[in-house]
């Protein structure tokens, strides 16, 4: 037998929803009561500095030292219909709230409601409660705005391997197998971000499967923000105060606005699960990728007032044709998109798939014709 074909025998390989991360985690924090030091001191110290890192930092609150006991309770319920992944106990005062997140995001005002779920259930003040959104899956930027901006501290991937990696003497196997759990995981996300941005794109045809390298929602996002950089840094921003007000993000999706450059970025999932990202640059018009195309231009139709508008002169044909044009001259080329046109969206051209250089050098300049052309042609 070869070394593929050889079973995976990292207990963390298996685990497939965001439970058994809870259960390491709760592993570490008991190991901090001072109650366990005698059992191991070397894994006491790492329950002891894993308490830490989830207690420093926070406004205005003093983290409580030292720490003796460690009281924990997973999935707490507050109200009707709200778990708190893990809440812990310090020194029978303190109450450290744990959101545990391994790739989804926040949902639902969640945040919000487990915070203050706490101040109810326990009956105790804001100073004394220290919310943490833990996440060793990809942190969106506007996911880290959001739970920092509700009072959360963020501990990501990285925080935790520094942490790990601090206490590599000690050669518990739960410890080990997580410790390479993790670095696996940091590798393979980076892989993956490396190869978006690393100037490869995928097959153009490959409709069993789609596109690989937009499988992943965070290499989609790295991608856009680099896409979105390129084109703001061009002298000629022809489509700044274009817009009104963006669409509304309904469901799960997920927004980032930039109001210095009137811009936004949106992410979600289709139906089938895949994910996608949007780069809105005008409220009707944005780039899009996904599983399905790597890159299209698109024309959003949103809500009623939109719809007015359209149905007294709709600019989607005369888009195409100049959209057309604009791919005339340049070493770039029309793709044959497959994705279906909607109520609210109609693709407006695509980009035959290129790696990443050259299709950066280029699309900001037909961008830039193409907003150029479009202006004044259909006046809001």
């Amino acid at each position: 037998m070869n070394n593929a074909d050889t079973p995976e025998t990292n207990l963390f390989h298996y685990a497939r929803s965001e439970y058994w991360q809870d259960a390491f985690l709760c592993w570490m924090l008991a190991w901090a009561d001072k109650r366990n030091e005698e059992k191991s001191k070397r894994l006491h110290k790492l329950g002891q500095d894993f308490l830490e890192l989830l207690l420093c930092d926070h406004k205005d609150k003093n983290m409580p030292k030292p720490i003796k006991s460690v009281k924990i309770e997973s999935q707490y319920h507050v109200g009707n219909k709200r778990r708190i992944d893990i809440l812990a106990t310090i020194n029978s005062e303190y109450y450290l709230l744990i959101e545990d997140k391994t790739d989804s995001s926040e949902h639902s005002n969640q945040l919000k409601d487990y915070f203050k779920g706490v101040l109810k259930e326990k009956e105790t003040t804001e100073e004394k409660v220290f919310p943490v959104y833990l996440k060793t899956g990809y942190i969106f930027t506007d996911e880290k705005a959001s739970a920092c901006n509700q009072g959360y501290k963020v501990v990501c991937l990285g925080d935790l391997q520094k942490l790990l990696e601090k206490h590599k003497e000690i050669k518990n196997d739960v410890f080990l197998q997580y410790k390479s759990h993790c670095e696996n995981t940091g590798q393979h996300r980076k892989n993956m971000i490396d190869e978006v941005l690393g100037g490869k794109m995928p097959p153009a045809v490959r409709p069993e499967s789609g596109y690989p390298a937009w499988d992943w929602d965070y290499t989609q996002w790295e991608f856009m923000l680099k896409l979105k950089a390129k084109l703001e840094q061009q002298g000629n921003n022809a489509w700044r105060n274009m817009r009104e007000d963006f669409p509304e993000a309904g469901g799960e999706h997920f927004v980032q606005i930039d109001r210095t450059n009137q811009t936004l970025l949106q992410r979600g999932q289709n139906r089938g699960g895949s994910p996608w990202t949007q780069y809105w640059f005008t409220n009707y018009l944005f780039w899009r990728i996904d599983t399905d195309y790597p890159l299209r231009l698109r024309f959003g139709v949103w809500g009623k007032e939109m719809r007015k508008k359209i149905r007294a002169h709709d600019p989607w044909p005369k888009y195409r044709e100049i959209f057309a044009q604009c791919l005339e001259d340049s070493p770039l080329q029309a793709g044959n998109d497959r994705t279906r046109s909607s109520a609210n969206e109609r693709t407006v051209g695509a980009i035959e798939p290129v790696d990443v250089n050259t299709l950066l050098e280029h699309l900001a300049d037909i961008h830039n014709r193409f907003v150029k052309e479009i202006r004044g042609k259909w006046k809001k």
